[in-house]
């Protein structure tokens, strides 16, 4: 089973998949806000995906923003309309100085 990352923007989402040992990622498609719902559907229908994992951006004080409330409610929505994947996971991710993590490993 692999695991489905999304980085949820107001106008594009940006998506990468897992391998099936879920040790590597590799970028997959970005996605136009209006698709998401469709192209959703297509990934959980033809990846064999077990978890989504959900950028949060929280604020690098720990609370939330606009946009972190934003996607928390747009998380919440795309639980419910994907609920018939009974075993699929939803997970929210702090994002907070992950780029800066990601250059110290380069």
């Amino acid at each position: 089973m692999k695991i489905l990352a999304l980085d949820l923007g107001d106008k594009w989402i940006g998506t990468a998949i897992s391998d099936a040992l879920k040790i590597t990622c590799k970028p997959y498609k970005t996605i136009e806000i209006e698709s998401l719902n469709e192209e959703l559907q297509k990934i959980l229908s033809e990846e064999e995906i077990s978890t989504v994992v959900i950028g949060y951006p929280k604020t690098k004080s720990g609370t939330e923003s606009e946009q972190t409330k934003k996607i928390i409610n747009q998380s919440k929505k795309l639980e419910k309309i994907f609920e018939k994947f009974e075993n699929l996971k939803w997970i929210l991710w702090d994002e907070r100085m992950s780029s800066k993590r990601a250059q110290k490993k380069l």
